[in-house]
């Protein structure tokens, strides 16, 4: 799914280039998705390593935590938010003022290496957005 909404200020050359740095981040060995939202929860852009089973629920869960996350990364000055489930783990990164970055990954993954790609995909998000 994407969706350009909520991703102003720029023409459709931002918007391909968000969405190549998206593919780039999903194609990462261990990470099983990765979703813009904006802060209000609504999807900009999904992408997915492979069969979407059994996402749809944790899409859900992540929309509805979006608002919440953004506050708390924002009250406390963090940088990033993580949970940690059986399978798999979820970290979410501020991108701009409007928009958040969720990459979920297996739980076995090299964490730092996610980190660091993760907070390069939301300096681009962060230049391509207004």
């Amino acid at each position: 799914m994407n969706n350009d909404s909520g991703v102003q200020g720029y023409g459709g050359k931002g918007f391909s280039e968000i969405d190549s740095v998206l593919d780039e981040l999903v194609e990462i060995e261990g990470v099983k998705a990765c979703i813009l939202y904006r802060v209000d929860g609504t999807p900009i852009s999904i992408k997915l390593s492979g069969e979407p089973v059994g996402f749809s629920r944790l899409i859900n869960w992540m929309e509805n935590e979006v608002k919440y996350v953004m506050n708390e990364i924002q009250k406390r000055d963090l940088d990033s938010i993580v949970f940690t489930f059986n399978e798999m783990t979820v970290f979410f990164y501020p991108s701009s003022r409007s928009t958040v970055l969720t990459t979920v990954t297996d739980k076995d993954v090299h964490s730092q290496l996610i980190s660091i790609e993760s907070k390069r995909v939301t300096e681009i998000i962060g230049d391509c957005v207004r």
